[in-house]
């Protein structure tokens, strides 16, 4: 049964997300932390509705449930392209149940099950909140698909997203890219939050740092052609390159690099805070979940300058450069001269406590989580106000 038992001092709230946190993604991270922080701090009954392939995750009697639509991602396996195809049964079963519900917040609504959550809050008049984690995908190799998703874009998901009580977008430069004109209503943005518990400084007597570090997903998007070029143009300087794709690392066979295919989350922070530089070739909107993390290791990072270099003060601390991915042998002679002036230099103690205060003073996990715990209660108190009135 996915509804929680019905109280009046304390909202049910369904959070949907593509994955669980145990896929390894940033969006899952995130999706799992503020509907965690709602059922443990906030005492909320919380379910987290998200895809799975293989075995249902575990859940608990206690205010936070995890229920698992089972699905085909094949075309995911495959290319790298999140395009998810749940069971039909699960989905029907989740929509029958969405009206045990008084608030529905969905991580993307490009996935399937996601865009039917939005359309059957619609049609029951549930108020529910998009979290925006992407802005329009620009997905250059592949025409049709991306004609597809820009009409869906244009069509459907902007005219429903202008019927959610809130839109959120996890960086300034997303919403720029996604509604430049700023026609949705009730639009906001609320950075990504980190665990600074995990994602914190190197204990004091540390080793010293040293090597290369890529977190990421294997595929083109995230740079991966470009890495390929830069671990041969710098064959004396190891890497490490952990993350998951259709494409693996190993196959390059480049004796400098190391791939860790989908660790724990404390096994990414300890590399990271073990390593002198961690690379996001990706130029994106905004500064991505990682680089924030990386820095909060204290890790100095290097970012595509496609990204927003001005949206805060985290920017300051990051190290960019010229990242065109569609010449990524021109790019990898770019960012191997940065490098090597980069690792030329000493660090300091006091730079590394830099980058992290620079994370800890504006995107720790605790400011997100009561971000999102102000808009939920703005969203159930407007759905009051209008139940009143009618």
């Amino acid at each position: 049964m996915l509804a929680q038992n019905r109280t009046s001092a304390h909202p049910r709230v369904l959070c949907v997300s593509s994955y669980f946190l145990e896929h390894g993604g940033g969006v899952e991270n995130i999706a799992h932390e503020i509907a965690r922080h709602f059922a443990d701090v906030m005492q909320w009954p919380t379910t987290l509705v998200a895809h799975t392939t293989g075995e249902p995750p575990h859940t608990s009697d206690t205010g936070y449930k995890r229920f698992a639509l089972q699905c085909w991602n094949g075309i995911e396996a495959a290319t790298g392209l999140p395009v998810i195809i749940p069971n039909p049964l699960h989905v029907f079963r989740l929509l029958r149940h969405l009206s045990d519900y008084d608030l529905v917040m969905v991580h993307e609504e490009i996935y399937v099950s996601n865009f039917l959550v939005i359309i059957w809050s619609v049609l029951t008049r549930t108020p529910f909140v998009v979290v925006k984690h992407t802005g329009i995908v620009p997905l250059k190799n592949h025409p049709v698909l991306r004609w597809l998703l820009l009409g869906v874009t244009r069509w459907i998901s902007r005219p429903l997203l202008r019927r959610a009580a809130h839109t959120v977008f996890v960086t300034r430069a997303k919403r720029d890219n996604y509604d430049p004109d700023h026609s949705l209503k009730n639009a906001l943005v609320i950075p990504n939050g980190i665990d600074t518990d995990c994602f914190h400084l190197p204990e004091p007597g540390a080793p010293p740092r040293a090597g290369i570090v890529f977190v990421g997903r294997f595929v083109e998007s995230k740079g991966l052609a470009l890495l390929r070029h830069l671990t041969a143009a710098l064959p004396d300087i190891p890497f490490t390159l952990i993350g998951w794709g259709p494409e693996n690392p190993k196959d390059w066979r480049h004796k400098n690099t190391t791939v860790i295919l989908k660790p724990a989350r404390a096994t990414i922070a300890k590399i990271l805070r073990q390593s002198r530089l961690a690379l996001i070739p990706s130029n994106g909107e905004g500064i991505p979940l990682v680089a924030m993390e990386a820095l909060s290791c204290g890790t100095a990072t290097m970012l595509g300058t496609g990204s927003d270099g001005t949206e805060n003060k985290v920017a300051s601390q990051l190290v960019y450069v010229q990242a065109d991915l569609t010449q990524p042998a021109q790019a990898a002679a770019l960012w191997a001269d940065r490098i090597r002036d980069i690792l030329s230099t000493s660090d300091t103690p006091e730079a590394e406590a830099a980058r992290h205060d620079a994370v800890e003073a504006g995107h720790s996990r605790t400011a997100m989580c009561r971000a999102y715990v102000k808009i939920a209660q703005d969203a159930l108190q407007a759905q009051k106000s209008a139940q009143d009135s009618e």
